[in-house]
């Protein structure tokens, strides 16, 4: 299965989930952005568009054979204060040995999440969060889908580990150097460049330097022909 089979699949299961999620422009192409635009949300129900890309990702996995989805109850998973999950649901890969994703619908606006998160393994360790809202922060819905589009294509093919230590989790992604380091909890340690080594050597199958309270990898969902 290959990057660009996923995406064109994915583009035509965003037809029919993202209908009524428009795209829009980054607001600061040049990143010229004034102190007002921190802190507001200024078109909450455009963030709509990151549910509709996490559910044309569920749909493209499910209909290409490579998971059976099923719903999960918000109320027996982990939370997070002051983090409303209004639906969640598990990808469950068919490849034996693979581990399942887990997708988290938050702060739902006519039926779509306008946040989602993602975490491998069950249970769940924490891998991916869309970004703030806030006006500052708003790249366009673009970067929005590339960030969840790289999240799911990772996991997909086979490039995701989570190094769990201490309280807190490590989200690793070797092809972007951006996914490295260490997220959630205290203490922070092995730093950045612990982590990515150790990273680096759960997928190559050596030891690995630091005693893990936990370390979740992700499989290819599918091989190649």
């Amino acid at each position: 299965m290959e990057r660009d089979h996923l995406l064109a699949a994915v583009d035509a299961a965003f037809v029919v989930t993202g209908a009524d999620t428009p795209p829009w422009p980054d607001p600061w192409p040049d990143r010229d952005v004034p102190d007002a635009a921190y802190s507001v949300v200024s078109d909450p129900a455009k963030w709509r568009y990151a549910g509709a890309r996490a559910a044309a990702w569920s749909a493209t996995l499910v209909e290409l054979g490579l998971a059976v989805r099923a719903d999960a109850d918000p109320a027996s998973l982990r939370q997070r204060p002051g983090i409303h999950v209004d639906a969640a649901s598990w990808l469950r890969p068919t490849r034996p040995g693979c581990e399942p994703l887990l997708v988290r619908g938050i702060e739902a606006i006519d039926g779509l999440a306008t946040c989602v998160e993602l975490g491998l393994g069950d249970p769940a360790e924490g891998y991916l969060e869309t970004d703030c809202q806030c006006d500052a922060c708003d790249w366009g819905s673009a970067s929005l889908a590339e960030m969840i589009d790289d999240a799911f294509v990772d996991v997909v093919l086979g490039d995701v580990v989570v190094l769990v230590h201490g309280g807190a989790r490590a989200v690793c992604r070797p092809r972007q150097e951006t996914g490295f380091g260490w997220t959630r909890g205290q203490p922070r340690h092995p730093d950045f460049e612990t982590s990515s080594a150790d990273a680096a050597a759960v997928l190559s199958g050596r030891p690995v330097s630091t005693d893990y309270d936990r370390i979740v990898r992700s499989r290819p969902w599918a091989v190649n022909p």
